[in-house]
């Protein structure tokens, strides 16, 4: 059923409903329809759209959202929306109709220009239902025509929004950095329209659309109509599976007034005289932007009165899309009114087709592609270079680009587009530094230069290309940028800026500290503020005398530091941090371990590179994260490095003989050393202020690891910190003592997102350190806790407790002058089962294993103890218990699961400890946005339990199920589309499934998704077990 017949159908009703009320004697007669009629016809006819928009690319982003669309050929099954709904990049959709019968919906054409596009679906698909389509009459639109908007309003199926036409010749609407009309009229009217009216047709009283809901303004009640002139061209080529010919100037034309136009000097009278309609036509085009190096460029010039094409008076910008449309591949004869005089011109028109995009480079989860006219007429910039489109997940994620980032080379190589780029990479080894040069299409004198560096472990590359007749996107994987041996390159990819070998090493170890940050509370020396902190005084290096300034203690420190950057494969443990830099500490050279802070390495898929004396590059694998302080320790090759640093010495601190009593008192006086991210090194003379036992805030938003038990420090009047930093506080004697470290607080309950800086001593990490450097296996090296938070209460509170007065003269008596603090039970941090024995909120612990428990480390952890003795005194009475410990995973995260957008893997010890049960060992600490499961929680944080009615309880069992859902038609779906061949379906590989789920909470909650094999492929990564292993990642 063609367009027409909707019409008529709504014409025959009308009469039908005349003749009926002409017998009636009370009744009137009428020969058109009612509004009533209409809309109830009009109902079967329009479209909720679920659109998906899977990657970000040009202006559309990876996101979900709910819009309009409209049946426009019955038949055929295609159905009108806007170009921003459809999204110019690779996304799927589902069309939903008033009875909830669902259709998928092919995105078969978008205007390279103008804000509409046009789906396909099956008619088969519909069955007995029969919708009809609305006929397209945008000549029919006239001021003051009262209409209908029949819309998917906040989601709201049917909704009917009245109104009046008024305005006709409205320029284009500004949508400010997002995707943008131009060359067109727009139509404006005030409607009650929200968010998910976006492709609406506005329809007359005889049930035809004039117009299509575009957009509206975010401060008013205004909305803008799109006029159908060229949806009604292009719908015609797509009836006959063509795609429609489409032409550009790169020039920007708006609309102006007959008396802007005297202003610029052009009297009516030669107006008439060059064939204008100045009585019936209220204005003229006028050019408002050239883009550089396009076809207009060096012909036209801003502010030309377009008078005729071709010698044709041009009154709008429908008799000029007519002739450019026309005129693809040839010349154009303009004549413009430019400077008090007429010029004609000749103007190759180019094919607006090529300056649209259609293929998009994922490498490393980074989007690249050719930059658009959308984003080149922002701003009026060149269509030139390949522009970034996502880089939060990326390799160029660290660099903090922001948006509107163009790559103009590579290495010194020019990248004019993408497949410059991709010939640049050839010949480039993965995880080699490459030297992006970038300029910001909002600021062009914004340039930045920046170097990158692939990382190895990342998912397959691919290049996807859309089919001009389908819409869909094949992809084909991307060799460039090869993997060679790790070993046949250096990891920071220049090899020669290794350190020659004729250099001596002491001379190196000169360029370690780049800048110099020397301040000094005020209990000491220097010149103070009102804050009560000295003004820093800030020296380089190579500024005379700065190098006298640092003590020597401070100096062999600084020789054993190292700067490290990590980047990460994807969503871990609750981490959406994919990249840092900052500064570690060399341990054990000869081992090869480096001790930093854990909030570097939060994220467990990261790789790591580590430079030493910003000259020499090594990778390094995470060895070990302390599951009970903020530190974490690295791993490298030694004979890597002795291969790679020629006569340049590595230096490492000796903390191997490191105990209790080292550690640090109230009242010490300390020096502070922290290295920041750009490589600022800050020094303190500061004193230990106070120490007590952390209390971490209680958070059911997010499941960062919480750090609890830990006898800390803190230092009088200190103001430095580095989020990721390692900061290292040294005695009188300037050994190193202890570390700062930053506790970050969650978002949703702190405004300071840097969080709180703690001091640890370093005895805590003894044990540790002992075990990486012995080579002990770590099973043999198992940490158990209690599983309850402690805190302090003095010797009177203990008293009150029940605790023997024998008991507190001895606590007295063997330390007057240190802390005389004893230690009870304030929370429990797990449940356990009746059956096994535990500690209750307010017992004091007396004795640990028959010796008094004088300091928190005694009870804070056991190694290699599945039970502990206890004396402890519960509800005044003193008792002896034996607790069983709860072992720690040794171990990091070493396995994901990606599949439906869902970033499965074991639950963390944070996540164990905030969980009511553990129904299973698969959790989500997040998705993937644009991915099937997006659309469909608003929520993450949860235990899986069941896919497709299958129980699953481990990640192998989550491999199984998911594996028999794989869809066998994704290779030729692929092939099929890469071949351009006609689909008559928009139904993409997949298969409609079931997900269970538990929250934290013990909530159980239920998904019913559509997974999308094409686009969001399954794939696993796995670290082996060994303190040497990387990630490897393959697709299931």
């Amino acid at each position: 059923m063609d367009s027409t017949d909707f019409s008529a159908s709504a014409s025959a009703s009308a009469s039908a409903s005349a003749s009926a009320s002409a017998s009636s004697p009370s009744s009137t007669k009428t020969t058109a329809p009612s509004w009533n009629t209409i809309q109830e016809r009009l109902r079967d006819s329009i479209v909720a759209i679920e659109c998906t928009g899977a990657f970000d690319f040009d202006t559309g982003e990876a996101t979900s959202s709910n819009a309009t669309g409209f049946i426009v050929d019955a038949e055929r099954g295609i159905v009108m929306s806007n170009r921003h709904v459809m999204g110019p990049g690779p996304s799927y959709h589902k069309g939903i109709f008033f009875n909830n019968v669902e259709v998928f919906l092919q995105p078969c054409y978008y205007d390279p220009i103008h804000d509409f596009s046009l789906f396909r679906y099956d008619p088969a698909d519909l069955k007995e239902f029969k919708p009809k389509a609305i006929p397209l009459c945008p000549e029919k639109a006239f001021s003051g025509m009262e209409f209908r908007v029949a819309s998917n309003n906040l989601n709201e199926k049917m909704s009917v929004h009245p109104g009046e036409l008024s305005q006709l010749d409205r320029n284009v609407p500004d949508y400010r950095d997002g995707y943008n009309d131009y060359n067109t009229f727009y139509i404006q009217s005030s409607t009650t329209c929200d968010g998910g009216s976006s492709g609406s047709p506005v329809v007359n009283i005889k049930g035809e659309a004039v117009a299509l809901m575009a957009g509206g303004a975010g401060n008013a009640c205004s909305n803008f109509f799109y006029p159908l002139y060229r949806a009604v061209y292009a719908l015609d080529y797509i009836k006959r599976n063509k795609v429609p010919p489409r032409g550009t100037l790169q020039a920007i034309f708006t609309h102006e007034s007959h008396f802007e136009a005297e202003r610029h000097a052009l009297s009516r009278e030669l107006a008439v005289e060059q064939g204008l309609d100045v009585k019936n036509t209220t204005g003229v085009l006028m050019v408002q932007k050239i883009i550089p190096m396009g076809p207009a460029d060096g012909k036209l010039k801003v502010g030309d009165i377009v008078i005729a094409i071709n010698k044709t008076p041009i009154p709008g910008f429908v008799e000029m899309s007519d002739i450019v449309d026309g005129s693809v591949g040839k010349k154009i004869s303009m004549r413009v009114f430019r400077d008090k005089k007429l010029c004609d011109i000749e103007i190759p028109v180019q094919n607006a087709y090529a300056i649209t995009p259609s293929r998009i480079l994922c490498l490393a989860n980074c989007w690249l592609h050719d930059m658009s006219f959308q984003l080149a007429a922002r701003r009026a910039v060149p269509i030139s270079g390949v522009y970034i489109s996502g880089t939060h997940n990326s390799f160029l994620g660290n660099h903090n680009l922001g948006k509107y980032r163009v790559i103009y080379s590579a290495n010194g190589i020019p990248t004019p587009n993408l497949e410059a780029l991709m010939d640049a990479f050839v010949d480039i080894p993965r995880g080699k530094d490459i030297v992006f040069r970038l300029r910001s299409i909002k600021n062009v004198r914004d340039e930045k230069v920046i170097i990158a560096r692939c990382p190895l472990a990342t998912l397959k590359d691919k290049l996807y290309t859309r089919s001009s007749i389908t819409g869909f996107w094949s992809y084909k994987p991307y060799t460039g940028l090869p993997i060679k041996d790790a070993q046949s390159f250096d990891a920071a990819g220049n090899t020669d800026t290794l350190v020659d070998k004729k250099e001596s090493g002491p001379a190196s170890k000169k360029e370690i500290v780049c800048k110099l940050v020397v301040r000094t509370c005020t209990a000491m020396t220097g010149n103070s503020d009102n804050s009560g902190i000295s003004k820093p005084k800030k020296l380089t290096c190579r500024e005379q005398g700065a190098q006298d300034k640092i003590p020597k203690s401070i100096k062999k420190v600084l020789q054993c530091t190292v700067t490290i950057t990590t980047q990460s494969l994807c969503n871990a443990d609750g981490c959406f941090t994919k990249h840092g830099s900052s500064n570690g500490l060399v341990v054990d050279k000869d081992k090869g371990i480096i001790l930093c802070s854990r909030n570097l390495v939060n994220n467990p898929t990261c790789e790591i590179v580590v430079d030493f004396g910003n000259m020499i590059s090594v990778p390094a694998t995470l060895a070990y994260t302390h599951p009970l302080y903020p530190v974490a320790f690295l791993k490298y090759d030694p004979e890597i490095l002795a291969q790679r640093a020629g006569k340049y010495k590595v230096t490492s601190l000796n903390l191997k003989n490191i105990a209790a009593r080292d550690m640090l008192k109230v009242g010490s006086s300390v020096s502070a050393i922290s290295i920041d991210e750009n490589g600022n090194l800050t020094f303190f003379e500061s004193s230990v202020s106070a120490r007590f036992i952390s209390q971490p805030k209680d958070c059911t938003c997010c499941v960062d690891a919480r750090y609890y038990n830990i006898d800390q420090f803190t230092l009088a009047k200190c103001d430095f910190g580095s989020e990721n930093g390692l900061g290292i506080v040294c005695n009188s004697r300037g050994a190193v003592r202890g570390l700062w470290l930053n506790i970050p607080y969650c978002l949703d309950t702190s405004t300071d997102k840097h969080g709180s800086y703690i001091g640890i001593d370093i005895s805590a990490i003894s044990r540790p350190l002992a075990m990486l450097t012995a080579k002990i296996p770590q099973e043999k090296n198992t940490i158990g806790i209690l599983d309850v938070q402690f805190d302090s209460i003095t010797l009177k509170q203990a008293k009150v407790f029940g605790v023997d007065t024998k008991y507190i003269d001895e606590i007295r008596q063997s330390s007057p002058t240190s802390s005389q603090d004893v230690f009870v039970v304030s929370k429990i941090l797990q449940k356990r089962g009746r059956d096994k024995p535990s500690l209750q909120i307010g017992d004091v612990i007396i004795k640990l294993n028959g010796k008094r428990v004088t300091r928190l480390e005694q009870i804070m952890c056991f190694y290699n103890q599945e039970s502990v003795e206890l004396t402890i005194v519960r509800c005044q009475e003193e008792m002896a218990v034996i607790i069983p410990t709860t072992t720690l995973p040794n171990h990091s995260t070493r396995r994901m699961v990606f599949w439906a957008g869902l970033f499965m893997q074991e639950p963390t010890p944070s996540v164990q400890e905030r969980s009511a049960t553990i129904p299973s060992q698969v959790f989500v600490f997040s998705e993937l946005y644009g991915s099937p499961v997006f659309r469909k929680t608003d929520c993450y944080n949860y235990y899986i339990t069941e896919i497709d009615h299958t129980p699953v309880k481990t990640l192998d069992d989550v491999l199984k199920v998911i594996q028999g859902l794989a869809s066998s038609e994704m290779e030729s779906f692929n092939t099929d589309v890469a071949s351009n061949k006609q689909s008559s379906s928009g139904k993409l590989p997949g298969c409609d499934v079931k997900v269970r789920a538990v929250t934290m909470y013990d909530q159980e909650i239920v998904l019913s998704l559509r997974t999308n094999d094409h686009y969001f492929p399954a794939w696993q990564a796995i670290r082996g077990p060994a303190t040497e292993d990387t990630w490897k990642v393959n697709e299931l």
